[in-house]
């Protein structure tokens, strides 16, 4: 029998954490464990803890773990991954709501799928209250095609296009973890990096399914209304030219950054002879083509549209295509 555990790393969560527990507690299958990482300066998430412990299942262990120090979100998660002892291992957030078939569908997946090692599941985006707002992380009418593609080995090319996978949604064999930590220093998320490193050997399952209420609000580590899922290309647009030229440039040297830890981190963790030869010509593309946004960025227009012109195949192969090349171009 698969043994789960589910790792929450918790910050300021008493507002919204109550809520998520009783959706793991309502499981259809439930977790063996769920280990809680409190980084919150005071005991008001604690407290917001044991007001619904009375509602937990007998069989599910719970416990809190109290950091004398904030450990920050990165090694708050990596902690708790380290120590989960469960088959799998679920990523949860503070301010979600989990639907009650989330952990069975995953963990179904996860059992007839041995040569995967990170699953995720697609997740609604939902305003504080959870009204329900249509949308998904993945355009709803394409989510069976997109997740297909990525479940026969064609999940890293889709990365710069859909972000397919966030802590929130995320599944991860416990032997994987055991290779995987720790997370590189200049990464921003366990989730990023679990999620390329999975993509980048073709060891990712993605479920259609939405399983998840995502909260978007303010306070999110990641903001999916600012990064990466807009409610509409117009929104987008507007969002880019918001950004200052160093903020687009900022914002690109952290995505060379990461692909560049990803290549040379793979070969120090014996992952290298893992990789499709394909993925390992991808990855090269996607530093060559964040090198090359980085620098038509501050050039003038005339100057710019001509560097563009001569990479646009780079655009096409390595990034969203027109979109990008647009967006470069324009914004």
């Amino acid at each position: 029998m698969t043994t789960l555990s589910v790792v929450l790393a918790a910050y300021r969560g008493e507002k919204y954490i109550g809520e998520q527990l009783r959706s793991l507690f309502a499981q259809t299958r439930l977790p063996d464990e769920i280990l809680i990482g409190d980084d919150s300066p005071d005991d008001a998430t604690r407290r917001a803890i044991a007001d619904v412990l009375p509602e937990k299942p007998a069989s599910v262990k719970l416990e809190i773990i109290v950091n004398p120090a904030p450990l920050g979100v990165v090694k708050n998660f990596s902690a708790l991954l380290a120590r989960a002892s469960g088959d799998g291992v679920f990523l949860c957030d503070q301010d979600d709501v989990w639907l009650p078939e989330k952990i069975a569908r995953l963990t179904a997946a996860f059992e007839a799928h041995p040569e995967k090692v990170v699953f995720a599941c697609d997740s609604w985006r939902v305003n504080e209250n959870l009204s329900e707002r249509g949308e998904t992380l993945l355009p709803r009418g394409a989510a069976p095609r997109i997740a297909a593609q990525i479940n026969r080995g064609g999940a890293f090319a889709l990365i710069p296009r859909y972000l397919f996978a966030y802590g929130h949604n995320l599944l991860v064999r416990r032997e994987f973890i055991a290779r995987a930590l720790p997370v590189p220093e200049n990464y921003r998320g366990c989730d990023a990096w679990l999620r390329n490193l999975a993509a980048l050997t073709e060891k990712f399952y993605y479920e259609p399914a939405p399983l998840t209420y995502y909260r978007v609000h303010a306070n999110n580590v990641t903001n999916l209304e600012l990064t990466g899922f807009p409610v509409t290309l117009l929104t987008r647009w507007r969002q880019i030219r918001a950004m200052s030229g160093a903020e687009k440039i900022a914002e690109f040297s952290r995505w060379r950054e990461e692909f560049i830890t990803l290549q040379t981190e793979v070969g120090k963790r014996l992952f290298a002879e893992e990789i499709p030869p394909r993925n390992r010509q991808l990855l090269a593309q996607f530093i060559d083509f964040y090198a090359r946004r980085i620098e038509v960025t501050p050039l003038p227009r005339p100057r710019r549209l001509l560097k563009l012109l001569r990479a646009a195949p780079l655009y096409f192969s390595a990034g969203t295509g027109w979109r990008a090349l647009l967006r470069d171009a324009l914004a």
